[in-house]
C-alpha cells in the first residue's frame, strides 16, 4: 500500500489527512484527524476542496477534541464528503451539555456534541473513547472492559471502547489507529464542583434552560480553570508489522531540500493533549505498547503551547519529524521558542505548517 500523509497549511488550527492506495486497485482509503481552524472559514475550505473531490468518502474521521480551532470545518466536510466512521473523546451525556455552554463558542456545534451520532446520522458510525478513570465506571451499558484488538462495521450506534483499543479499517489488513484518552471529561468534572460550591444546583447541571439562566456563572467558572487547552485524544497511526515498519519517505522539498531518507511511516496525533502531566505518558506507552518505539513522526500538541509540551515524547531514538500547526493569532502567540529549541536539541526535524500554501507538508512512503 502506498501511503500520502499531508499536514494542510489552515493557520491556527489542525487538518491532517491520510490516503492509503492500493496500487493494484488505485482504490484509496481516506482518514482525517482534525478540521478546524481560528483563522478565516476559507482557509480550511479551501483546504477540503483541493484535497477532495465532491462526494468522496472519508473512511474515518478522528476528533481529538472539541475545540473551535479542531472542529471549525467539520460541517462543511461533513457536506461535501461522505463519513463513514467517526472516534471521539468520550464524555458522559449528562455532561455534554454543561461542556457546550460553558464555552463561548460551541453552542452552534451543540448537536455535534451533545448527539454526535444524530449529527452525522445513521449511516456513520461514532465510537467515543473512554479515559483511564472512567474505564472501571459503569454508567454506559454498552461499556467494554477489554481492550478491543478490532472493531469491526457493523453497528453504526455509538458507542464507547477504552484506551487503547487497535481500530482497523477495510482493506488496511497491515495498518491500525489507536486513540488514546486519558482524561478528557476531567475539566468538566472540575467545573461542576466550582459551580456546586457557588451555590448552583448539582442535579440541574444536565438542563438546557436550567445552564443558559445561570451562563454568565458558569462561563466565568470555566475561565477560570487552570489550563482549558490540556485535555486530547491522542492517536497513533501505523503498520502492524512493528519490525518492518521502515519505509521510503519522501518529504516535502519545502522543508528537507536532502535527499530523500529512509524512515518509518508510523505517525503519533498528539491534539492538543498536555504531555507534561503525571502518569501521560506512562498510560501512553502502556495503552501503546510497542508501538510507542516505532513512531517516526510527531505532531505537537497544542501548536507547540510549552504548557503542554514535554521534550520526553522526543527522546525516542525513532523521532524523526516533529509537525506545528500554528500561525500568528491574536489569542496565542505559538509556537514558544523554548519548545522549538528543545524540539531541535533532540535531532528531530522541525516543521512549522502555517496558513501559507508552501507550508503544506506531505509525506509519502510504502507498506
Amino acid at each position: 500500500m502506498k501511503l500520502i500523509r499531508t499536514f494542510h497549511p489552515v493557520g491556527f488550527g489542525a487538518f491532517y489527512t491520510e490516503k492509503h492506495i492500493d496500487p493494484t486497485s488505485k482504490q484509496s482509503i481516506n482518514v482525517v484527524y482534525d478540521c478546524g481552524t481560528l483563522h478565516n472559514k476559507h482557509y480550511i475550505k479551501d483546504a477540503i476542496r483541493s484535497y477532495f473531490k465532491q462526494g468522496d468518502y472519508i473512511d474515518l474521521l478522528i476528533i481529538s477534541h472539541f475545540d473551535i480551532d479542531h472542529i471549525k470545518g467539520i460541517p462543511f466536510l461533513m457536506d461535501y464528503c461522505n463519513i463513514k466512521k467517526v472516534i471521539i473523546p468520550y464524555i458522559p451525556k449528562e455532561d455534554r451539555i454543561l461542556f457546550v455552554y460553558s464555552q463561548e463558542e460551541l453552542p452552534r456545534y451543540a448537536q455535534l456534541i451533545i448527539d454526535t451520532q444524530k449529527y452525522f446520522g445513521p449511516t456513520t458510525e461514532v465510537i467515543s473513547i473512554k479515559s483511564i478513570e472512567q474505564e472501571n465506571q459503569s454508567d454506559n451499558p454498552d461499556h467494554k472492559t477489554k481492550i478491543s484488538e478490532e472493531k469491526g462495521e457493523h453497528d453504526k450506534s455509538e458507542e464507547s471502547l477504552i484506551s487503547g483499543s487497535r481500530i482497523k479499517l477495510p482493506s488496511l489488513s497491515n495498518w491500525c489507529f489507536i486513540p488514546f484518552n486519558y482524561d478528557y471529561s476531567a475539566q468538566v468534572a472540575t467545573l461542576k464542583k466550582i459551580l456546586v460550591a457557588q451555590g448552583l444546583d448539582y442535579d440541574q447541571l444536565s438542563s438546557i434552560k436550567y445552564i443558559k439562566s445561570n451562563y454568565n456563572s458558569i462561563h466565568k467558572a470555566y475561565k477560570g480553570l487552570a489550563n482549558t487547552n490540556e485535555t486530547s485524544l491522542v492517536c497513533f497511526s501505523g503498520t502492524l508489522s512493528q519490525a518492518n515498519s521502515a519505509r521510503r519517505v519522501t518529504l516535502n522539498h519545502v522543508f528537507n531540500p536532502c535527499n530523500p531518507s529512509y524512515m518509518g511511516l508510523n505517525c503519533l496525533y498528539y491534539g492538543d493533549a498536555n504531555t507534561s502531566k503525571i502518569g501521560f505518558l506512562c498510560h501512553l506507552q502502556n495503552r501503546l505498547k510497542g508501538y510507542y518505539n516505532s513512531v517516526q513522526t510527531i505532531q505537537i500538541p497544542h501548536h507547540g503551547s510549552d504548557k503542554n509540551f514535554n521534550i520526553h515524547i522526543l527522546q525516542n531514538p525513532s523521532n524523526q519529524i516533529s509537525v506545528i500547526s500554528s500561525a500568528p493569532h491574536k489569542k496565542y502567540n505559538l509556537p514558544k521558542p523554548t519548545v522549538i529549541k528543545d524540539i531541535q536539541s533532540t535531532g528531530s526535524i522541525y516543521i512549522n505548517v502555517t496558513k501559507d500554501p508552501k507550508s503544506k507538508f506531505i509525506e509519502e512512503g510504502y507498506y
